[in-house]
């Protein structure tokens, strides 16, 4: 028998692969630019969506630190007139280890030791995340899950024999819903409950306990008010009456956030009086019946109108000590912040925790996916197209030695090229468009608390997804290039 001797087959470099594959898309713009669009515009979609839910996120987050730092001097006065609840002493041992002295505190109150307060904080902080939880998930979804209850109560319910088995149950049959942690985590959450609340009331009671104390230093003065003077002895007194977290640090953001609340409440009442009510009337060019504080605060913006406020003040008599211009641009400015961070709170509040494919929700993961399977069968007919245009070329590079496996691998890197391209426009296009909205619907809040690195995995991850989709896309356009026969592709008109 003849023997056969099957020649080493001619091979390209990758190179020179991908120099084959950009000429044949800048010789075929027209359809390589349609394709490109596909990709871009399914891409576009996804990175605005992405956008959304970043944002929403990192907002929603920064939202609750800044709310929560504005109202330091309001939560102090709370717990010191001995207003106070689980729920609170449960957020504020879930936030020990961000506060210097607050573990300390809730260690020494809670009667723990040093070693078993971490575990102690982290089964607070997942009943901190439970409670989040029960509270974005609607009134209607939590009737069925825990009935009439809500925060700890609806813990020390779970935490009945049997009643965690029907809310899991409950759980699973909600497909939309997704609980902050697994279930074996929950469980043992319910199980160790009634020691944890044990330890919270006994935290609250000393905390009361402490306000006690405290109130002998009030001197006939409201705690709001005693605040103020922070930074000196009612401070110390606060702090040795058991209040270890209340350190000077923050002694003295409480008492310029108390010095500024007393100062806007005095400016409120001293307008509310008949003749400085005209004269603001006057300033505003409004009726005296419509001034009010939002009237007020919003006119204090602008330095003319307190520069105008003062000056008919000091002719009145009755000008506040400490009242400037100045300072009550900055006190109306402070308070419109304390409005914008309030409503992005508001508006954040059942998306911090997101939900669904990469935190975007259940619905729009699946509008997504649809635009994706549409921008798949549009780079199918697309890149089918470009071989039935390219069946004389495909035959005269087979007659040339290529194997179908490199015949394959360059309709392969052609799309693969095309969903490159696609997925930097679009997400590109996608961020312009979606960081718009946010910054329509946020403002400057946007930027302060803008996602960048969220942003930018979002983007790789849109890019990357155009390239995938490109790619698979093209898989059965290329096997059919593949397997074309030469001599049937050079008859082919």
């Amino acid at each position: 028998m003849k023997t056969i001797d099957v020649k080493p087959q001619p091979k390209l470099s990758l190179a020179r692969t991908v120099q084959v594959t950009l000429n044949g898309i800048r010789y075929r713009m027209f359809r390589s630019a349609v394709t490109m669009a596909v990709i871009a515009v399914a891409v576009a979609f996804l990175m605005n969506v992405m956008c959304e839910a970043v944002t929403f996120r990192a907002v929603g987050r920064a939202a609750i630190q800044r709310a929560a730092e504005l109202q330091l001097a309001d939560r102090w006065a709370a717990r010191l007139s001995g207003v106070g609840s689980l729920e609170v002493v449960l957020e504020d041992v879930a936030a020990a280890s961000g506060q210097p002295g607050l573990a300390e505190e809730m260690t020494r109150f809670g009667g723990l030791n040093a070693a078993d307060f971490p575990e102690f904080q982290r089964r607070c902080g997942l009943a901190r995340e439970f409670t989040v939880f029960l509270d974005q998930v609607g009134f209607a979804r939590r009737r069925v899950l825990v009935g009439e209850t809500a925060g700890a109560a609806a813990l020390a319910r779970l935490s009945r024999p049997g009643e965690f088995a029907k809310f899991a149950a409950a759980v699973k049959a909600m497909r939309t819903v997704r609980l902050p942690a697994a279930d074996e985590a929950m469980a043992d959450l319910t199980r160790t409950w009634p020691e944890t609340e044990a330890r919270l009331r006994r935290i609250l009671a000393e905390r009361n306990r402490a306000a006690v104390v405290v109130a002998g230093a009030l001197q006939g003065r409201t705690p709001a008010a005693a605040l103020a003077g922070a930074r000196g002895p009612f401070g110390a007194a606060v702090a040795d009456a058991g209040f270890s977290s209340f350190t000077p640090d923050l002694r003295a953001r409480v008492a310029a956030q108390a010095d500024d609340a007393l100062l806007a409440r005095r400016i409120e009442d001293l307008v509310q009086q008949p003749d400085l009510r005209k004269i603001m009337a006057g300033i505003l060019d409004v009726m005296p019946r419509d001034v009010n504080a939002r009237v007020l605060w919003e006119a204090m913006a602008g330095r003319a109108a307190a520069e105008k406020l003062v000056e008919r003040m000091r002719e009145k008599n009755c000008l506040p000590e400490g009242a400037t211009a100045a300072r009550i641009m900055g006190l109306a400015r402070l308070r419109q912040e304390q409005q914008d961070w309030n409503e992005a709170l508001r508006l954040t509040r059942e998306t911090v925790s997101g939900g669904g494919f990469l935190g975007i929700g259940p619905r729009m993961t699946w509008l997504v996916l649809v635009s994706l399977l549409v921008c798949a069968v549009g780079i199918t007919n697309a890149m089918l197209m470009s071989v039935t245009e390219r069946f004389r070329e495909i035959a005269t590079l087979k007659c040339l030695g290529a194997l179908d496996g490199f015949i394959m691998c360059l309709f392969l890197l052609e799309a693969a090229l095309l969903g490159l391209a696609g997925g930097l426009v679009g997400g590109l296009a996608g961020s312009v468009v979606g960081f718009g909205r946010m910054a329509f619907q946020f403002g400057g809040l946007l930027w302060v608390a803008f996602p960048v690195g969220p942003w930018l995995i979002s983007g790789l991850l849109a890019i990357l997804a155009g390239m995938l989709l490109a790619a698979v896309a093209g898989v059965y356009p290329s096997y059919l290039a593949a397997r074309l026969a030469p001599m049937e592709a050079m008859r082919i008109e």
